[in-house]
């Protein structure tokens, strides 16, 4: 996958996937049973990356259960090595979406793979320096102040479209807004420069 996405129907399941008595089922509401039913689809679905041997990590998943049918939407974050990859266009993880249930896959839309073709070694700002920059920056009302909780700090890789596209480090602090949403980037920071790259509303 060289353009970074690619996608796959299996329209002969459509049928399955559809249904007016289907809701979605957040995990603080599932059963034991539902619960088993995710980890198995997420299960698979980290095999089917493994396989095809595409970086990524399971991020989150909704359940859709009805009274006949049930499946799993799973989204997969994008990774180039240890460091997942973030989208400077949509201020999310680059992420791919399954839809799986036992009876196999009915959509997959892959997104954030590339063929790396050059790169070069950088220096990044260590975390304690760039912390020291987010406090005068907040101070200074550059930065929001969030109601969410900030509960994962890590490298990644911001991502900017073009006819090339084009990567570069930044700390991302994130956080999970919601419980049917996943972890979300609130901060990047450029690694290089301690500039703000990215800064979501949340």
């Amino acid at each position: 996958i060289n353009n970074g996405s690619a996608s796959f129907s299996n329209y002969k399941l459509d049928e399955y996937f559809t249904g007016f008595a289907i809701q979605q089922v957040l995990y603080s509401d599932q059963n034991e049973d539902q619960k088993a039913f995710v980890a198995d689809m997420e299960a698979k679905t980290q095999t089917l990356f493994d396989q095809l041997n595409l970086e990524g990590k399971v991020s989150h998943t909704w359940l859709n259960d009805g009274e006949t049918n049930r499946y799993c939407g799973v989204f997969v974050n994008a990774f180039i090595g240890d460091f997942p990859l973030v989208s400077s266009d949509y201020g999310n993880f680059i992420q791919s979406n399954i839809t799986i249930a036992d009876q196999g896959i009915n959509s997959a839309n892959f997104m954030g793979f590339y063929e790396i073709k050059a790169g070069e070694a950088v220096s990044v700002l260590p975390l304690d320096a760039v912390l020291s920059i987010i406090e005068q920056d907040v101070e200074n009302k550059n930065i929001n102040n969030y109601e969410n909780t900030v509960d994962h700090i890590t490298l990644a890789y911001m991502v900017e479209r073009g006819e090339e596209p084009s990567f570069y480090p930044v700390w991302c602090f994130s956080g999970t807004p919601s419980e049917d949403e996943g972890m979300m980037p609130f901060l990047c920071i450029n690694a290089q420069t301690g500039e703000v790259a990215l800064m979501s509303g949340f």
